[in-house]
């Protein structure tokens, strides 16, 4: 008789494994579908930010082109003046 008391039990208990197995799949397999999901999403942001850094460096680079080039000209401004400057100054010495 003892072991017809004990056969529910046992198979409450086996159940009750079987049940928890199945729901501790469950949920594991749902997390890393999630996980999965939001790696794609992070990889998808990062490719999108980096497209972005990219243009921005791009026109940093044509600004700083932009700068040279103002630069070029403003020297090439200065080296005239000083020549016409030296020229004044010995035309000045010649007038004396």
């Amino acid at each position: 008789m003892e072991v017809q008391t004990m056969m529910p039990w046992m198979a409450s208990i086996i159940v009750a494994g079987i049940s928890g197995l199945f729901s501790y799949l469950g949920v594991t397999n749902a997390s890393k579908s999630a996980h999965d999901a939001t790696i794609l999403e992070i990889q998808s942001e990062q490719e999108k930010q980096s497209l972005i850094i990219d243009e921005k460096i791009s026109g940093l680079k044509d600004d700083i082109k932009r700068l040279e080039d103002k630069q070029d000209k403003h020297n090439e401004v200065i080296e005239r003046t000083f020549k016409l400057e030296q020229k004044v100054e010995d035309i000045e010495k010649q007038i004396k």
